[in-house]
């Protein structure tokens, strides 16, 4: 009996250790929760259209915390196409175990954007300084980088 739940124990705690470095080595590849973000982004925002193809999930084990990733989404925000090489999110893992997801940061990669295109969404968005910049001091280009959004509990 105890050689039994000695291998058990064993088998398990293997099965458990095997799971975590998978997912934080390879990862998962899957589509399954693009409807469920689909139906978030739209109580969020209606003027917001998100198109993914495929989420990858990694297990950060050091930050304790999941990383999901996709490349090229097609986010269309009213009318206009915003290029996204690739959208990282950063996911508390302690959060998600409470039930209460926590997106701790989200890192942008953007491809070139057109300063017309991004006009657009500068001339409905709040006011700001940056708004007030953009809109008075520049007339054409391109905007291209990497940004990196980090939220605390209020997701501010």
């Amino acid at each position: 009996m105890k050689r039994i739940l000695l291998r058990a124990i064993f088998f398990v705690s293997f099965l458990i250790i095997g799971i975590i470095i998978y997912l934080s080595t390879i990862g998962y590849q899957t589509s399954k929760f693009n409807n469920l973000i689909y139906e978030r982004i739209k109580l969020l925002n209606n003027n917001l259209s998100l198109d993914i193809k495929k989420i990858k999930i990694k297990l950060n084990i050091r930050d304790f915390t999941l990383y999901l990733s996709t490349k090229d989404p097609n986010i269309i925000f009213n009318q206009v196409s915003i290029p996204i090489a690739e959208l990282k999110s950063f996911i508390d893992l302690k959060s998600l175990i409470k039930k209460n997801i926590l997106i701790t940061k989200v890192s942008i990669n953007i491809n070139d954007v057109n300063y017309n295109d991004i006009e657009k969404i500068l001339k409905i968005s709040k006011p700001s300084n940056f708004k007030r910049i953009a809109l008075n001091h520049f007339e054409k280009g391109k905007i291209t980088g990497n940004y990196e959004l980090i939220f605390d509990e209020k997701f501010k």
